[in-house]
């Protein structure tokens, strides 16, 4: 899998990946970690000239003119191969820079002959004013790429700064990550020039930082999972493979999904970071902040997983598992705590902002357009009730069921629907629970049924809930042990049933009884409609 979707997309993978494989072998990782202290690595003129640093720097100052989802595929593939080096803070730094329009340094980061360092969290560093001249003082903290970064961006207590290497005592620190090191810089009185103080988005570098870590926390729980799948397929204990044993199994299928989900959020950011893409500002920036919040998470959970499926060996410093669990950990503090990104988030959304996404649809969708557009159309006059029932009765409740329930919309046709309901601030009923009551009326239903409890589904005049699980039955529900007996004018039903949402605002529910008890416990069951309202329900 990979961050990009298309032919071309994947195409950049598997070259990255294959230029991966043979200049970050494990002996190139090793050196790295075993070395005294960080060195810009042999290879990095190499992968300089691949083009990589700069596919999302404009072609006049020597990029490509491609976009972040790019960077973030390549970003993604490094840190899956753990290269060593300063390839994520230095495109951080260029990708700020490209985005601000500061044209300045980006032709160096580009072509590779500047690296890129990146602290941003401000530690200690401040600012200070005195009519036209600004100082900064204090001590920065820590900084991605430090060892060897030439241009370091660094946030202060008001906003960024972007100062070379030599105008600042820069201090190399022991670091958790032994792969890709950190520093920090102290200075007294430093007066900086003008085009030192960046006119930057405080939260718009902290977004682009936040796509780019999730990229690589991404290819990290890639790693990690297929580590870990790889292992479990193989390793014996108790004469069985120990991806057979559910409390393995079911933690790799959990580190599946947290991968996933890290991979699509950091995705969704990258897209919606493109200018290209005419998102705008604040729903860009909840893209980020998604990211923010579960990528980084997931990549050190997954990462510390990965240890424990490994057993012994994942304890070794001899394997490298350990390596993408500090990666990992780091990015995560380096970007800032997770709580914030959340935080975050919420701020988005209490204030009214949503990431709207949409599919590109074939030729053939704005034929449908017009037509369901058309027939909304009377329903903006209508209010309440009358709504509901308009809606329903053209087949808008659930346009996938069949007609005249719905209108047999396929695929194409149900996303046209659901985009002109949105654009109409349209809303037609919810049937929760009823969305899988009316199918199975609809398919097994008599006509009698079908009239009396369909259409007044479809318009909210009836709340369904659900009695199929019970005390003693609940993922295995054929153990149900509620009985339905036949008797003159119908069925008797004892019994108790437990997760019964909406129960006391529902007007009939769907309940599952045994109706056989002498056959196998995956027969003898039967459906029963009951009115909850008037059945004497406790």
């Amino acid at each position: 899998m990979t961050i990009g979707l298309s032919e071309e997309d994947r195409d950049l993978r598997d070259s990255v990946r294959g230029w991966a494989a043979r200049h970050a072998t494990p002996t190139v990782i090793r050196e790295a970690v075993e070395a005294k202290v960080e060195t810009r690595p042999q290879f990095w003129d190499g992968l300089a000239e691949q083009g990589l640093l700069g596919l999302h720097i404009a072609e006049e100052f020597g990029g490509a003119g491609y976009g972040l989802v790019e960077l973030a595929i390549v970003v993604e593939e490094l840190g899956r191969s753990m290269v060593p080096g300063s390839f994520l803070p230095t495109v951080v730094v260029s990708a700020v820079l490209s985005d601000a329009g500061v044209a300045d340094r980006l032709s160096g980061l580009a072509d590779g002959s500047t690296l890129g360092a990146v602290a941003l969290q401000p530690g200690s560093l401040k600012i200070t004013r005195d009519g036209n001249t600004a100082t900064l003082s204090g001590t920065s903290s820590h900084i991605l790429g430090g060892h060897v970064g030439d241009v370091f961006l660094l946030a202060t207590d008001s906003g960024y700064v972007l100062i070379t290497r030599d105008r600042l005592d820069v201090t190399d620190l022991a670091s958790y990550d032994v792969v890709r090191r950190s520093s920090e810089v102290t200075v007294d009185g430093l007066v900086l020039t003008d085009s030192e103080i960046l006119a930057v988005d405080e939260q718009r570098v902290l977004d682009i930082a936040a796509t780019l870590f999730a990229a690589e926390a991404s290819g990290l729980a890639d790693w990690a999972v297929t580590t870990s799948a790889d292992y479990a397929k193989v390793r014996q204990q108790f004469g069985r493979v120990i991806g057979q044993f559910q409390g393995v199994k079911h933690k790799v299928a959990r580190m599946l999904t947290l991968s996933e989900q890290a991979r699509v959020c950091a995705w969704d950011a990258a897209r919606a970071l493109t200018p290209a893409n005419g998102v705008g500002a604040e729903e860009a920036s909840l893209a980020a902040a998604v990211a923010g919040a579960t990528a980084l998470e997931a990549g050190f959970s997954v990462t510390r997983d990965c240890i424990q499926v490994l057993g012994g060996i994942g304890f070794t410093w001899e394997h490298d598992a350990h390596l993408y669990m500090r990666r990992a950990q780091s990015l995560r503090i380096l970007l800032g705590s997770t709580a914030s990104w959340r935080r975050r988030v919420a701020e988005l959304t209490i204030a009214g902002t949503r990431r709207v996404l949409s599919i590109e649809l074939p030729p053939e969708a704005e034929a449908i357009r017009a037509d369901v557009r058309a027939e909304l159309a009377p329903a903006l006059e209508l209010e309440g009730a009358e709504r509901k029932t308009y809606l329903a009765e053209k087949g808008y409740t659930a346009p996938h069921f069949t007609a005249p329930w719905g209108k047999s919309a396929d695929a194409v046709s149900q996303l046209v629907i659901a985009e002109e309901l949105r654009e109409a601030q349209l809303d037609p009923h919810d049937m929760i629970i009823g969305n899988w009551v009316i199918p199975t009326l609809i398919e097994h239903g008599n006509e009698e049924q079908l009239a009396k409890f369909v259409p007044p589904s479809l318009r909210g005049d009836i709340v369904w809930c659900q009695l199929f699980s019970e005390p003693g039955a609940g993922s295995d529900l054929a153990a149900l042990s509620t009985k339905a007996t036949k008797v003159d004018g119908g069925w008797k039903l004892q019994g108790q049933k437990v997760w019964t949402s909406m129960a006391r605002e529902a007007h009939w529910g769907i309940c599952l009884a045994r109706t056989d008890a002498d056959v196998p416990k995956h027969k003898g069951l039967s459906y029963f409609l009951i009115d909850i309202k008037n059945s004497g329900l406790d």
